[in-house]
């Protein structure tokens, strides 16, 4: 290939393989085609469909019901688009009618192409597990049970990532587009004869009435929740696309008629559902997967399935598990909602189990004998609000790394056991109202030296050992928070949450948490300052910290809304005087100064100082801002901009331009979230130079739809900048950096030599008292300007430039 271009080619290559840009000796730069937005895929299909770029007039709502299936896939909207075009009212009923159908076949023999081409049974089955089984799990939990049944899952679900089948989405969980799951179904709707697969919830139904063959069943699904709802709900579609679900009253009687002939229905927890035969086991010897949500039988269970991997069984009615039930190779087993009290009665035996999750069984009391679960790297008792005993074997789990009991109410106190438990990374707490003792110490800890603080008991042993993420118990919030200058929080600590507790000072000794990455003391409301925190802290949640006056060196995101004393970040912001201002800038400030007083700080970053004046402006203040009385022809204004702004300057001869003020009106969108540049070219058409600079638009939240910003960038021109003389043609573009910004409006006014002379203006010429008097108290809430406008200046590149930005009221400007 390098025969065949120029040195310094660029070359684009579209693929589904990322393993095409392992290559060493070249250069890539990876690009990710993400899905599309509604509005940009309302258009792709508008120009498919109708040759434009909006829908025709009585096919909006049609036509957004199509966009909001396809979910973005570009081939998708192209496919049935096209299909559409030219057609008339009855074709696009039909169409609508038989989406999936247009869809599968047009679509799915394209996306196929990517699975064909997967080398190999193993990355093609894992493929269709996840299709049919994992998408929208967990990835640590999906990768537990299918390194169950074939090590190397990890590396198998990358493989699946680089041919972009599979994403691990921002809430690390596995994540499939609609369609490219609906083709892994697909293929293993094909596979039916060998009944490998059964994720749809009425085949799963005809399975387990023992109706259908399956021998050679992989997994299997069913959510009898969802079968009655999808059975038996009538979906009545609006025209303005609002769809309602009306049950019939008596739809439990047509379920018995229609599919379970002379069966019993059962009251309870899964509320009349009908009870099925465990004879239908017998026929799925070698299941490895196995989901019965809300599932009742009836009969002995000696013949259920011994070689399971996975059993999630969700509004499980017994009270206990009983012994026979073997489950010895299960790797995860999922019993959330369930009506136990005891989870087994005796000792389990299950060596391989590495998640038992139990969360929201509210009928639990006890925990069940961990002596034989050797293996459990995770426990959610979550909600089990009557939880009050542990089994003395807790201890021993010592690969057990996440350990939830958020909102057990009923529990007292944890069991010194579980002081034992090395391996622990995360101990969820919140919610356990009544939790009185926390009474634990370390084995290789000799004796115990406890803390007490209004009736709650910590040893220091045990909470110099806390895992790695802590959430304390928000009984902690209503009483006087242990005391954190007698003991020491764990080295190795990455997450902390105090959120909601009444401390008032965090100890000095905070910095040393040298790998600490998230803070949370949202809340605290009684919070008065912060120390030097730790170097490598990600987020600090300070919200509603009302009494909090100063933070010291905040590098990491500060979140501090409703802090509404905050006014000092050390080494970032301190409200002084500021010695000496622009006249230019001063000039133009003082349009408004007789109206109102300017509050006037510094703000020091670590780049250098600027100077900050601070104005609080009415809406109707906005129009007497730049274009003074008198001042209106100085000014060459182009509205709607678009692209760039040409035109000829015009000045009197015998005064050299020194520089310019340009202002420029904002929309910024809903997308908007951070400190942002826009980039500025003034060039010189005569003279074939350029100058090139830049403003900022703050960190911005919206009060009331609120969306338009003006900014003002004062520039004088020295050094190497080019020159702009009387006569030459000039063009300015403006370049947001980003979609969120759209330029509306551009200004610029030239400034001449007697106009721009370098003067000072000195804050404190006059009196103590009169300063006082016209330096106004500034206001910080939680780092947000609230209505104000602010002014910057500053040098760099040894260039001076001054730059403002002004927010209509209701905007928040966010300086930091």
């Amino acid at each position: 290939m390098q025969n065949w271009l120029c040195k310094g080619s660029k070359i684009i290559v579209t693929t589904r393989n990322k393993g095409l840009f392992s290559a060493n000796d070249i250069q890539w730069i990876r690009y990710k085609v993400e899905l599309l937005d509604d509005e940009k895929s309302l258009e792709l299909f508008s120009w498919n469909a109708f040759g434009q770029a909006n829908p025709v007039d009585g096919f909006v709502e049609d036509s957004w019901r199509i966009v909001y299936h396809c979910n973005g896939l570009p081939l998708a909207l192209r496919v049935i688009g096209s299909s559409l075009s030219g057609k008339g009212r009855e074709i696009w009923e039909s169409a609508l009618q038989q989406m999936e159908v247009i869809l599968n076949f047009e679509v799915q023999k394209v996306l196929r192409i990517s699975y064909d081409f997967l080398d190999g049974d193993y990355p093609k089955n894992l493929f269709l597990d996840i299709a049919c089984f994992f998408n929208g799990m967990d990835v640590d939990d999906a990768v537990r049970i299918l390194d169950g049944l074939d090590k190397g899952a990890r590396f198998g679900i990358d493989n699946l990532i680089d041919r972009c089948l599979v994403e691990i989405n921002s809430d690390q969980r596995l994540w499939m587009h609609q369609l490219v799951r609906d083709m892994g179904r697909e293929v293993a709707r094909q596979e039916s004869p060998k009944c490998q697969r059964i994720w749809h919830h009425e085949d799963a139904f005809t399975v387990l009435k023992g109706t259908t063959d399956a021998e050679k069943l992989r997994g299997l699904t069913i959510d009898m929740h969802a079968l009655m709802e999808y059975r038996y709900a009538e979906v009545v579609c609006t025209d303005s696309m609002v769809c309602r679900k009306r049950r019939r009253l008596n739809f439990f009687q047509q379920w018995l008629s229609d599919f379970f002939d002379g069966g019993k229905l059962q009251t309870g927890q899964t509320s009349l559902f009908p009870i099925l035969s465990t004879d239908a086991f017998r026929k799925m010897p070698d299941v490895k997967f196995l989901q019965l949500n809300y599932t009742n039988f009836h009969g002995s269970f000696e013949h259920f399935p011994k070689n399971l991997i996975w059993l999630c069984w969700h509004g499980l009615s017994w009270s206990s598990i009983p012994n026979h039930v073997c489950l010895e190779k299960l790797v995860v087993l999922d019993l959330s909602r369930s009506c136990l009290v005891d989870a087994w009665k005796g000792k389990p035996f299950l060596p391989k189990l590495k998640i038992l999750d139990l969360r929201h069984s509210r009928d639990l009391i006890r925990t069940p004998d961990f002596s034989g679960l050797p293996a459990l790297e995770k426990l959610i008792l979550e909600d089990c609000i009557r939880l009050v005993q542990f089994h003395e074997s807790i201890g021993d789990l010592q690969r057990l790394l996440i350990l939830n009991l958020r909102n057990c109410t009923s529990l007292m106190e944890l069991p010194e056991e579980m002081s034992r438990l090395n391996s622990l990374q995360e101990l969820v707490l919140n919610g356990c109202s009544n939790l009185n003792n926390l009474n634990m110490e370390l084995e290789h800890h000799q004796g115990r030296k406890l803390l007490q603080s209004d009736g709650i008991v910590a040893s220091t042993s045990f909470i110099s050992s806390l895992p790695l993420k802590l959430f304390f118990p928000f009984r902690f919030s209503t009483r006087k928070m242990l005391r954190f200058t007698l003991f020491s929080l764990p080295r190795f600590l990455e997450s902390l949450d105090l959120s909601g507790t009444p401390i008032c000072f965090l100890p000095e000794s905070i910095k040393d948490l040298g790998l600490l990455r998230a803070l949370y003391l949202r809340n605290c409301k009684m919070l008065q300052a912060l120390p030097e925190l730790p170097f490598l802290l990600d987020l600090l949640d300070v919200s509603f910290c009302y009494s909090l006056q100063g933070l010291a060196n905040p590098k990491s995101w500060t979140e501090g809304d409703g802090c509404d004393h905050l006014v000092e970040f050390q080494d970032r912001i301190k409200q002084e005087l500021i010695q000496k201002v622009d006249s230019q800038m001063f000039r133009i400030m003082e349009t408004v100064s007789a109206q109102i007083q300017p509050s006037r700080f510094q703000i020091t970053f670590m780049d250098g100082i600027f100077n900050v004046v601070v104005y609080a402006f009415e809406d109707e203040m906005f129009s007497n801002l730049f274009c003074a009385e008198g001042e209106e022809d100085k000014w060459l204004i182009q509205n709607e901009f678009v692209d760039n702004f040409s035109f000829k300057i015009s000045s009197p001869p015998a005064h050299r331009i020194c520089g310019f003020n340009l202002f420029t009106g904002l929309g910024v969108t809903s997308a908007y979230r951070g400190f942002s540049n826009v980039y500025i070219e003034i060039r010189n058409n005569t003279s074939g130079q350029s100058l090139l600079c830049q403003f900022f638009v703050f960190p911005m939240r919206y009060a009331r739809g609120v969306r338009e910003v003006q900014s003002l960038l004062h520039t004088k021109l020295g050094g190497n900048d080019p020159a702009f003389d009387n006569g030459d043609d000039v063009s300015i573009s403006v370049r947001p950096r980003g979609p969120a910004i759209q330029i509306r409006t551009v200004g610029v006014q030239w400034l001449h030599e007697e106009e721009g002379k370098d003067e000072d203006i000195n804050a404190h010429n006059s009196s103590d008292d009169d300063d006082a008097a016209h330096v106004a108290e500034v206001e910080i809430a939680s780092h947000i300007v609230r209505n104000y406008n602010c002014a910057f200046h500053g040098k760099r590149r040894a260039r001076n430039f001054t730059f403002w930005n002004f927010a209509k009221k209701g905007l928040q400007l966010e300086l930091f």
